[in-house]
């Protein structure tokens, strides 16, 4: 059942219009509430979680500064390889062979 036809299913009548108009200023007072605290959450969170990385990451932390040189070399960071693609058992698999050769 709909919040509003059981808002309204229980005023007289003679009070429907300024029930209308009450109820409408009350939802909408509601959603503006509900939105301003939906978005603050993750704003105040992305500020916290930025503060503890930003201690984490700074120019003499060893674990940047390796993988600051391993992009500059051209290799990606360890945590960015994908399992297999850079093993030894992949570099000694055979090649496939190419559609319509010999």
């Amino acid at each position: 059942m709909p919040l509003s036809t059981l808002t309204f299913s229980t005023l007289a009548p003679r009070y429907r219009n300024e029930g209308t108009a009450l109820f409408g200023l009350i939802r909408n007072l509601g959603s503006s509430i509900g939105i301003s605290v939906v978005i603050t959450y993750p704003a105040q969170r992305t500020q916290i979680n930025h503060a503890a990385f930003a201690g984490y990451l700074t120019p003499f932390s060893l674990p940047l500064q390796q993988a600051a040189a391993r992009l500059s070399a051209g290799f990606p960071p360890d945590d960015m390889c994908h399992a297999g693609s850079h093993s030894p058992a992949s570099a000694a698999a055979p090649a496939r062979p190419q559609p319509g050769g010999i």
